[in-house]
């Protein structure tokens, strides 16, 4: 199966295109404004060139795919004399815009470039279709696949096992969903997000912040961070974010200088045929 041949399994003109907001970052602090641009103008040239739908065709078709693909080794599993033994964690790195905050593909700390896909297969441990919605972090894999296997992982990690949530997923759990970024030219400048039951917040700098009321305001369309009714949510949720002298820095921008321009003085190597 091709990803080609799948397209035709989404015709155009059924491709239902995300809601955009023309002036979606007019409330936004300069430092969020600029994560949309660069990689981000990818969105502008897909869009103003009538090519959306073609866009989001071939992302579903791309899916489609990489689906079919881990059903044949789940499906090789469930046929094995492993499958009551093993252990299975599927995950992605990170969320895909479409459009969303007239951004494109990833690199951002709103919803679509946060998101990710993160399922785990615990014999004797995980209910089987069991879903659960609370806010987690690919941190946590580590801790929990050890907390599975019977280890003890060092100390200075962090993250916390899933396991409360696989034995069950209504469990109570703070949100351990913390998401780091940095300016794309200042790589040392940090900025974090927290994704939780009470929305998610954003800091860029001491000054530059967002607040989403993400159960009333699910696309991120307004920033709250202003608003006087959110004051205490936005208090409680500052606190939860590492501060600026605990976050953990980023490359420094003079290596970061040093690495491109040394990328840009090698040769390029060509692919060779047959590879």
């Amino acid at each position: 199966m091709s990803r080609k041949s799948i397209l035709t399994s989404y015709p155009l003109d059924q491709i239902v295109l995300p809601e955009l907001k023309e002036d979606d970052l007019d409330d936004l602090p300069p430092l969020a404004k600029a994560v949309s641009d660069g990689i981000g103008s990818f969105a502008d040239k897909v869009i103003k060139s009538g090519k959306h739908k073609e866009a989001v065709q071939a992302y579903l078709a791309t899916t489609t795919y990489v689906d079919t693909q881990i059903g044949r080794v789940l499906d090789a599993l469930e046929k094995s004399p492993y499958k009551d033994n093993t252990i299975v964690v599927f995950l992605t790195d990170h969320g895909l815009h479409l459009g969303e905050k007239l951004h494109w593909q990833k690199t951002t700390l709103w919803e679509e470039g946060t998101h990710t896909l993160l399922m785990f297969r615990a014999p004797g441990v995980s209910e089987a279709g069991g879903v659960s919605e609370r806010f987690v972090s690919l941190m946590d894999i580590y801790p929990t696949l050890a907390e599975l296997c019977g280890l003890t992982p060092p100390a200075y990690i962090d993250g916390r096992s899933l396991v409360p949530l696989l034995t069950n997923t209504k469990a109570a759990w703070e949100s351990t969903a913390i998401t780091g970024l940095c300016d794309k030219g200042k790589t040392d400048l940090a900025y974090v997000s927290i994704r939780h039951e009470l929305g998610r917040y954003t800091r860029y700098g001491s000054d530059q912040e967002e607040f989403y009321d993400t159960t009333k305001d699910p696309h991120e369309w307004t920033n709250q961070i202003d608003n006087p009714e959110y004051a205490t949510t936005v208090k409680k949720l500052r606190s939860l974010v590492p501060s600026f002298e605990d976050t953990a820095q980023p490359l420094p921008s003079a290596l970061t200088k040093e690495r491109l321009s040394k990328k840009r003085r090698e040769p390029r190597k060509e692919k060779q045929q047959g590879e």
